[in-house]
């Protein structure tokens, strides 16, 4: 950060930009706030100083040697940051800056370091890693706020230097240096912030008037125009290579076990001889989670682990707060139906099954899906019954829940038997048809629509067995009709068996 200058740069400032007016009033009417060149002022003071701290500069300014005139502008323009500026700068990044930039984590970090400079960003390269993914884009959707608040008005005055270093490539090249001398784990991830200035300056809108063919490589044109360092830069750039540091851990390396992560050494990953992997304790972990890790490892933040000659032998406490979301995020991916009560699962299923929906309705739902399957049903189904909905929970031998959309047609009836016709709206999922007695019909869609909502392991599977012991009241016969050429044809031959 730059040391405080006795508020010389405002000064100068003041004498060239507002002539060095004596009778300069930013009035608690805000009116100063109509005109450009004092609005202009005060932004330039706000990103000048107010990282300081307004009671540092309180007191600055009532040491200062200034005339009375001067000192009470400059009094003015410190109260004016603590109750306004600020606030307008925060507001001026939410409808302009956090459209583009859509990550929470980076708006909060972006909010803990305004106003955005060059030295709040230094600031920010220098503060503890934690996750060096998100310093990554930070920084870079930090460095893009720059260029973006150089072309405004308000900002111009203050941003101007920086805004031709920016485009001349000289702040950038001196802020890369700067990490590498003086964060050189982050330097690793150099690759990232450039993705993320590219990234940025896509989406604010830089390149708008740039068509995605463009060469900035190998145009002559470009290429001895020194301000065109962005577009040679970043209106290309590669997604690179996660690149960890020597004591970090990908999870590709870990397999979860109940109760317990065992985590591989990168360099042996086969865990031979003395590189047997390492075993950390902890309660959340479930073998369930190896079947959903590979969807998401590329978004987790690598393990911190201890060595000691090639040997993990522990995990860094600043890592294990880590480990304890990542396992969260895994959880809510899966759900160990051992554990939910089947109260819960009653009420919601009576929840679901009073929402019954007209043909109007199921084939509005069916133009998403697009399943010929579903829209035959809807043809087949008979007007004078429901058409019932059903939550569909998949649960397999591991323990992996997976939630589906179903409905249930009502498709022949007679004087004793109604035919029920059972679809999931996934296209790999076969028809199942249900033959009930008529008299005991909507006793019979809630028992099938229990059945197939309830936390029961593979249950598919299982259901021939189950109707055939009379598990599921009401339900006098089974047929499974798999999605071919041929499906239409088997369901109306047995509809007309019902006739």
């Amino acid at each position: 950060m730059k040391d405080f200058d006795e508020f010389r740069s405002w000064i100068e400032i003041d004498k060239r930009f507002l002539k060095g007016c004596k009778k300069l009033l930013f009035d608690k009417d805000y009116l100063w706030i109509k005109d450009e060149k004092l609005l202009s002022s005060v932004f330039v003071f706000y990103y000048t100083y107010y990282h300081f701290g307004i009671e540092f500069l309180l007191e600055k300014a009532e040491e200062a040697n200034y005339p009375p005139w001067r000192k009470n502008t400059i009094i003015q323009l410190i109260n004016l940051c603590q109750d306004i500026v600020h606030e307008m700068n925060m507001e001026f990044y939410e409808e302009n800056i956090f459209t583009w930039i859509d990550d929470i984590q980076v708006q909060n970090i972006i909010r803990d370091y305004s106003p955005i400079t060059e030295d709040s960003i230094k600031e920010y390269i220098m503060s503890d890693n934690t996750n060096l993914l998100l310093k990554a884009k930070t920084i870079g959707y930090m460095i893009t706020t720059i260029n973006y608040l150089s072309e405004k008005t308000a900002f111009a005055q203050y941003f101007f230097v920086g805004g031709l270093g920016l485009l001349m490539g000289r702040t950038f090249e001196e802020l890369f240096s700067f990490i590498s001398l003086n964060n050189p784990t982050l330097y690793k991830y150099l690759l990232y912030i450039k993705k993320y200035i590219s990234k940025g300056f896509h989406a604010s809108g830089f390149f708008d008037e740039y068509d995605s063919n463009e060469d900035f490589d190998n145009d002559p044109f470009y290429d001895g125009d020194p301000l065109y360092y962005i577009h040679r830069n970043f209106f290309h750039v590669k997604t690179p290579k996660v690149i960890l540091a020597d004591n970090e851990i990908s999870w590709k390396f870990v397999t979860f076990l109940n109760g317990e992560l065992q985590i591989y050494n990168p360099k042996h990953p086969e865990g031979q001889g003395k590189y047997k992997p390492f075993y950390f304790k902890n309660q959340k972990s479930i073998k369930a989670f190896n079947q959903i890790k590979d969807y998401i490892i590329n978004k987790l933040p690598p393990i911190k682990a201890v060595f000691q000659d090639d040997i993990i032998v522990g995990i860094e406490p600043s890592s294990i707060e880590s480990i304890n979301d990542t396992l969260d995020v895994l959880k809510r991916h899966t759900e160990n139906v051992a554990h939910i009560s089947e109260d819960i699962h009653k009420s919601e299923r009576e929840k679901l099954l009073k929402h019954e929906y007209t043909q109007s309705e199921v084939r509005n739902y069916i133009n998403n899906k697009k399943s010929e399957f579903l829209d035959s049903l809807c043809q087949l189904h008979l007007d004078d019954y429901k058409i019932y909905y059903c939550l569909e929970n998949r649960v397999n031998s591991d323990l992996i829940m997976a939630e589906e959309d179903a409905f249930i047609f009502t498709i022949a009836t007679a004087d004793k038997e109604t035919l029920l016709a059972y679809e999931n709206t996934e296209e790999n999922r076969a028809t199942y048809l249900f033959i009930c007695d008529s008299k005991d019909l909507e006793m019979s869609v809630r028992s099938l629509a229990d059945y197939f909502s309830s936390g029961l392991v593979n249950k598919r599977e299982t259901l021939g067995n189950k109707i055939k012991y009379g598990k599921i009241t009401g339900i006098k016969k089974l047929i499974k009709i798999t999605h071919s050429d041929e499906w239409l044809r088997e369901i109306k031959s047995e509809q007309y068996k019902i006739y």
